[in-house]
């Protein structure tokens, strides 16, 4: 069984801080409105509401068409000599590889099947060899279960989920399931003890009450499709890697949104998860491009040992069993556009290093002296990119002095209200800043290819600024001038201005 797929990498683009035309994040509710409201840019607005009507409460994409959109499953899949199975008050199998008992399917065999149709109470199960690879088609299935996991690979097999172009389809599992004694699983809505891959240009919904909403013991692989995600557990959980080449990925989690034990990839597409309890979190994480924005109770982006529950509990987790590795704990930002709200954790946060060469991040932190905007135990390099965080100050930590791009931390003597406008300006008057957080914040970070060496630029406060915010940031610079705060001349790789003598607390 491979362990690790060659990852399919998509063309990545660059994103402006102007690309999105969204308003920012002020904290899990809020976003939960934003990309509701935002829905008919997945599916016109029809799959979340005709799947289930709680559905439309679930988070959905909130940026239109990014790079890596959900493609099409025409160009890379036949489905002609697809098994047929139709489901319905009688079930009807078209061909061999497949049996029907009382209201389960059982796929037994190797090969492609099609499923269309509506199974009210009933279970479509894969036990198929090990290592066979099996092809499911959903063309509209809709599949609900009142005890288990509506489906679920019980064998060693590679899966691939298909979502035809044009479709929607659903899954919802039980509260509680039936299980034998002794066994743990399956725990969530879709449920593969093997590799799974999901691709296609349709939509499915999952509406998991149970745990988790898509749950791989192997490798996950996204390669497409419109996904809406609603959990009581993780929305997306792999015992090993998680890759996001494509696709459209909307996240109501009641735990983390996606999680890997091992690596988790972002390549391209358009994500966004509206709740959760710390929304991507893996021992390694990298983002090569797409758009995320992430909302979370906890932190938004954590980087965690594989094995290693975090204090005061399981939530966050990686699955029993999974054994810690010598895996560096890093995270590594090449490309894309990441917005992330933390309300009460850290924004990004690693348990470990970060990485940055590209792309932009923003981060509304929460405005509590206990977490950070960014918070790292090793290192933070910084080369390339643009990073803008907000938050509070009493653990703030800016890119490290290895980084080869220019980085200021201002620190506030006291709680800025959310909305106040800062506006950093070189002496010549050329905007490089212009932000209005969100929420309260006491410190400010910004890491930009504008902050040049020996250079000496402006901070003030208030005002008003020309155009619209676009996440807090906007294009240009004020209309009307606020109050001078502080001046200071970059010196090195980290420069700090502002109030001095801000205690930072104990590290947790």
């Amino acid at each position: 069984m491979k362990r690790h797929w060659p990852l399919v990498l998509s063309t990545l683009t660059a994103v402006a801080l102007s690309a999105c035309a969204t308003s920012p994040l002020a904290n899990a509710s809020a976003a939960d409105a934003r990309v509701e409201a935002v829905a008919s840019a997945m599916t016109d607005g029809t799959a979340a509401a005709a799947a289930d009507p709680a559905a439309s409460q679930a988070a959905s994409v909130g940026t239109g068409a990014p790079a890596g959109g959900a493609g099409s499953s025409s160009a890379r899949f036949s489905t002609d000599d697809a098994v047929p199975i139709t489901l319905g008050d009688q079930i009807v199998i078209g061909g061999p590889g497949a049996t029907v008992s009382g209201n389960t399917v059982t796929i037994t065999d190797a090969g492609a099947y099609r499923i269309a149709g509506t199974l009210a109470d009933g279970q479509v199960v894969v036990r198929a060899a090990d290592n066979a690879k099996v092809t499911l088609v959903l063309e509209g299935a809709r599949i609900s279960s009142s005890s288990g996991a509506p489906l679920a690979v019980m064998s060693d097999t590679d899966l691939t989920l298909v979502l035809a172009d044009g479709s929607e389809s659903f899954l919802s599992d039980a509260a509680s399931y039936v299980l034998p004694a002794g066994a743990d699983e399956p725990n969530g809505a879709l449920f593969a003890k093997g590799d799974l891959t999901i691709d296609g240009a349709g939509a499915l919904t999952i509406d998991a009450k149970y745990q988790h909403a898509i749950r791989g013991k192997d490798d996950i692989t996204i390669d497409g499709g419109n996904i809406t995600l609603t959990s009581k557990g993780d929305a997306v959980n792999s015992n090993n890697d998680l890759t996001l080449n494509s696709g459209r990925i909307s996240i109501s989690a009641g735990d983390d949104a996606l999680h890997a034990d091992l690596k988790l990839t972002i390549n391209d597409g358009s994500i966004s998860i509206g709740r959760s309890y710390e929304a991507i979190e893996s021992e390694q994480i990298t983002i090569n491009g797409g758009t995320i924005y992430a909302a979370s109770s906890n932190d938004a982006i954590n980087i965690s040992a594989a094995g290693a529950a975090p204090a005061g509990g399981g939530r966050g987790a990686p699955a029993a069993g999974t054994a810690a590795t010598a895996a560096p704990r890093l995270l590594t930002i090449n490309g894309g556009y990441v917005v992330l709200d933390a309300s009460a954790g850290d924004g990004l946060d690693s348990n470990g290093s970060i990485s940055m060469t590209g792309g932009t991040v923003i981060v509304h932190g929460a405005p509590i002296n206990m977490e950070a905007p960014i918070d790292y135990d090793a290192s933070f390099t910084m080369t390339g990119g643009t990073i803008v965080a907000a938050g509070s100050a009493g653990m703030a930590q800016a890119p490290g002095g290895t980084s080869t791009q220019n980085s200021v931390m201002v620190t506030f003597p006291a709680m800025q209200p959310a909305g106040t406008l800062v506006h950093l300006a070189g002496e010549d008057g050329k905007n490089v800043l212009t932000f209005a957080p969100p929420k309260a914040f006491q410190s400010l970070v910004l890491s930009s290819p504008d902050l040049r060496l020996g250079a000496t630029y402006r901070v003030s406060t208030g005002g008003s600024a020309a155009g619209t915010p676009v996440d807090g940031l906007y294009a240009a610079g004020p209309q009307s001038a606020g109050t001078e705060f502080v001046s200071f001349t970059v010196t090195g790789p980290v420069t700090r201005a502002g109030a001095a003598g801000v205690a930072r607390v104990g590290r947790r």
